[in-house]
């Protein structure tokens, strides 16, 4: 199932030369470049997640062999750079996990809770990923960690088109 969304992201990063360096080091790639294929969009940049701190610093060594340059770095993530691709390495300790449904978990908009696995070479979403998806509307994630820069990314995808209405951004409010 999913054929089509799963070539769409593949192909690309095959292309970039990325496909065996993420599947040797056991990535998960989450958020905007799988929500992205499923909604028919341009896939900006990729947010890589590890299941071991191992693996997350043997591809971001490895990632400049493929001729991507770091082009910035915070606390959060390593931002690399070839022509117009963008790879985030993502190094919170705590979206460290070798389970993607924990780390999906922790996002903050149901459009955004989704993943794809290279181990198990399968999509993981929350229930209603493709739901809300298909219906452009944001819901948050009240388990989402960073509520301020939520509410700076609910302008991004108000300006794609997306929708959300005034009790989840009460609820957003809230946290």
């Amino acid at each position: 199932m999913y054929q089509k969304q799963e070539y769409l992201l593949l192909n690309r990063l095959c292309q970039l030369k990325l496909f065996e360096l993420l599947e040797n080091n056991h990535a998960i790639i989450a958020g905007g470049a799988v929500r992205a294929v499923f909604a028919g969009e341009f896939i900006s940049d990729y947010d890589v997640y590890f299941k071991t701190a191992n693996d997350m610093y043997t591809f971001a060594s490895q990632l400049e062999s493929k001729e991507f340059v770091l082009a910035y770095a915070t606390d959060v993530a390593q931002t690399y750079k070839k022509e117009d691709v963008r790879v985030q390495v993502i190094i919170m300790p705590e979206l460290i996990n070798p389970n993607p449904v924990e780390i999906i978990n922790q996002f903050d908009y149901t459009v955004c809770m989704c993943a794809y696995d290279f181990d198990t070479k399968s999509f993981v979403f929350n229930e209603n990923f493709l739901q809300h998806l298909a219906r452009r509307e944001m819901y948050y994630n009240i388990n989402g960690k960073y509520p301020l820069a939520s509410l700076f990314r609910l302008r991004k995808y108000m300006k794609k088109g997306y929708s959300i209405s005034g009790s989840e951004i009460i609820k957003l409010g809230l946290s």
